[in-house]
């Protein structure tokens, strides 16, 4: 993923996309990371986090950026802010992306999260209630169901 020519990259700059759509694509995306709307890996999280740095900063410059640059809540979905370690992981993926310009990252960013297998779901949380024959306690348990225009999944 450290070079533009990664098949993420050529996706886009193949298609007749518009800077605009690639804008409001980016902007939308990076927002509904960051809030936790499209579920992603941690692993996920930080290789889109490294680009979104790359795109604010441009290359690492290890004389200034360095650990308690970032402020991670800035970059993660919620459930990742308070990883340990999470800033180094961001500083580490930021290293490999030298090179990338902001309209590269853009368009890395946007191809890396339409083409993540949770692009598109929507998640919501139900409770499903287990009736026992025996007279017994009603178990309940939370579950996070994820829906897509063609299916569903628990």
């Amino acid at each position: 993923m450290a070079h533009p020519e990664s098949s993420g990259a050529q996706l886009l700059e193949s298609s007749d996309i518009d800077e605009g759509s690639v804008d409001s694509a980016f902007e939308q995306d990076s927002t509904n990371i960051r809030n936790g709307l499209i579920k992603v890996s941690l692993q996920e999280a930080i290789e889109l986090a490294g680009i979104l740095v790359q795109t604010q900063f441009g290359d690492l410059n290890e004389a200034k950026h360095f650990e308690g640059f970032l402020d991670v809540a800035v970059y993660l979905p919620p459930e990742y802010v308070e990883v340990k370690g999470a800033e180094r992981m961001i500083l580490d993926k930021w290293k490999t992306m030298t090179g990338i310009t902001w309209e590269q990252g853009k368009k890395m960013f946007v191809n890396r999260v339409r083409g993540s297998s949770t692009y598109g779901l929507k998640y919501f949380s139900v409770n499903e209630i287990k009736l026992q024959i025996l007279k017994l306690p009603i178990l309940k348990f939370e579950r996070l169901l994820a829906t897509e225009h063609r299916s569903s999944h628990a």
